[in-house]
């Protein structure tokens, strides 16, 4: 017991500078704030591309149409615009489509008429989503 009681310490107590602390708090803070901020960036941008209804490919298509080549502009006005009908532009739909039948089913095409080309441009435009 006498050579415990001996012993002395070979240096002081020595204080522990605690603005490292502080500073490992901020660097903390701000990786966190970051990693958050990033994930919902990310998250964000996986969401929007997959939150695209067949309603908004349809307009998408719609409103992509190329009018130059009359066959697929008659059959992508047809398949799309039917995610659109109501009770207002559902007669106009019709016609239009009986007037678009000699566009979609024969091998070689004339030219879409500018009449035509203007009421299914009307009839996009007016498409309430």
């Amino acid at each position: 017991m006498e050579a415990i009681e001996n012993l002395k310490d070979i240096k002081e107590i020595v204080e522990i500078n605690s603005s490292f602390f502080g500073l490992y708090l901020i660097i903390f803070i701000f990786l966190a704030v970051l990693l958050i901020f990033l994930y919902k960036m990310i998250f964000k941008k996986h969401k929007k591309s997959r939150d695209l209804t067949q309603k908004d490919l349809a307009l998408k298509n719609l409103k992509n149409i190329n009018y130059l080549d009359a066959k697929s502009s008659a059959y992508k006005f047809c398949m799309n615009f039917v995610y659109f009908l109501d009770e207002n532009n559902s007669e106009k739909f019709k016609i239009l489509d009986k007037k678009l039948q000699i566009y979609k089913y024969k091998k070689e095409v004339p030219n879409l008429d500018e009449d035509l080309k203007n009421q299914m441009i009307e009839m996009i435009r007016e498409i309430k989503c």
